[in-house]
């Protein structure tokens, strides 16, 4: 059923007041009485109402120059990586761009987002793999121009960037089985996007094909993406009685924090244990990491991403939603070893 939408008329003639007192209080102006103000408020909340501010700025002719960039993690290089790419192609449109970090609080994602559709952001960029599927679903039913990246909603028709990340998977994992690894484990988070829950199909799918049997028990699941989650997911394969002899991490920061907790253990990678990335952050590449991983393209994601966002912008009313998938590859340097 279509949620219904909500004026200031509909405002006006729930309360019992009229449409420039509601006016008043949406905008927030002085000189409305307490009680007034009060039963106006919990009007709007009851009913969910949240004004067009598109619209009011077309009315006012107020020119709106920015757009709302969100991320989940300012320090995970993936994230200020894509940021470079959005701010680039939208300087060369006369666009700021808005940086939102959410440090993976879903609290903070919805207030980041009404934040900037309160404040006339011509359209939104979502890299927050925690956002609530609920959240997106509203923007699409109010027609808010947004791109997801590196995400994608199970039965939602949106703007999308991203790699494939089934494929990607699946050729990570391919790779270690063509150097001889048949006993591979998974790093990866708790979440439950469509992202992660494609790296480990294609992780299962890998194994699969190859005759490999999968084992629960080389699985491991931190509730987020950090260096210090890779380390504590590193001590506890370490600690495990079957251990493998590589690592597919779903993530670089992952597989930083367990070569860190490796190192410091006295293992030596890749001679004790292999282990690929994913994303190819910049720190992968410096010698003292020199970690194999799977390359998203960041920058141009970021690019891509803005070109997408405008084209809903200024496109037709039955504008049709696009979804951009880049390829993926490997990037070999020396965290695999070859035992074939």
């Amino acid at each position: 059923m279509k949620k219904k939408k909500y004026t200031i008329v509909n405002i006006a003639n729930l309360s019992g007041f009229s449409k420039a007192t509601v006016s008043k209080v949406i905008r927030n102006k002085p000189y409305v009485k307490k009680s007034t103000k009060e039963k106006i408020q919990n009007i709007i909340k009851e009913i969910g109402y949240h004004p067009d501010e598109i619209a009011r700025s077309l009315v006012s002719k107020k020119n709106m120059n920015f757009i709302g960039l969100i991320i989940s993690d300012i320090n995970n290089s993936f994230f200020s990586e894509v940021a470079l790419g959005v701010e680039s192609e939208a300087k060369k449109r006369g666009y700021n761009v808005i940086l939102c970090n959410t440090n993976y609080l879903e609290e903070e994602e919805k207030k980041y987002i009404d934040i900037l559709i309160r404040n006339r952001a011509t359209g939104l960029l979502l890299a927050t793999p925690t956002l609530d599927d609920n959240n997106i679903k509203e923007l699409m039913a109010r027609k808010y121009p947004f791109v997801l990246i590196t995400r994608k909603i199970k039965g939602l028709d949106s703007n999308i960037v991203s790699v494939n990340h089934y494929k990607s998977a699946k050729m990570a994992v391919n790779y270690l089985i063509k150097k001889g690894h048949k006993k591979i484990a998974h790093f990866t988070v708790e979440e439950n996007t469509i992202g992660v829950v494609n790296r480990l199909k294609g992780y299962e799918a890998a194994l699969r094909e190859n005759d490999i049997k999968f084992n629960k028990n080389f699985i491991f699941k931190n509730r987020i993406s950090k260096i210090e989650c890779g380390y504590k997911l590193a001590q506890k394969l370490l600690a495990s009685a079957d251990r493998p002899t590589a690592i597919f991490a779903s993530d670089d920061l992952l597989a930083i924090g367990a070569l860190d907790c490796f190192l410091e253990k006295g293992y030596k990678v890749p001679d004790d244990l292999s282990i690929i990335g994913y994303d190819n952050i910049k720190i992968t590449s410096l010698k003292s990491i020199n970690l194999t991983t799977v390359n998203q393209p960041k920058f141009e994601m970021g690019v891509k991403s803005v070109e997408i966002l405008f084209e809903q912008i200024n496109g037709k009313e039955d504008f049709k939603a696009i979804k951009y998938y880049f390829k993926a590859k490997i990037v070999e340097r020396g965290s695999v070893l070859d035992i074939s």
